[in-house]
């Protein structure tokens, strides 16, 4: 029988698999349409994929706090990966505005 530390940690893994599958396929007709000129392109599709990005991360944080209200325990390693996570986006979102695709 699973932990309940453990079934969190696949929940929260399966949602952001979710997400990330729902979000593609309605942004990637808008990277092709609007690749132009390499650059764009490129630009273009930094910015979908910060657009996922951004979406995912409001839903993760939306369902942490949900369940911290109902008192359920966010194992750390959860908890450490989420924030090494959002740092990384920090970092492609610097990236990003600096024009490095």
């Amino acid at each position: 029988m699973l932990s309940a530390s453990t079934k969190i940690s696949a929940f929260l893994l399966v949602l952001v698999f979710l997400a990330s599958v729902l979000a593609v396929p309605s942004n990637v007709a808008l990277a092709q349409q609007t690749e132009t000129a390499e650059e764009g392109g490129f630009k273009a599709r930094a910015d979908i994929l910060l657009s996922i990005l951004e979406n995912v991360k409001e839903r993760i944080g939306e369902t942490l706090e949900e369940l911290e209200e109902k008192n359920v325990t966010i194992p750390g390693e959860a908890k450490t990966s989420y924030e090494k996570g959002l740092s990384i986006a920090g970092e492609a979102v610097k990236l990003r505005d600096e024009g490095k695709y």
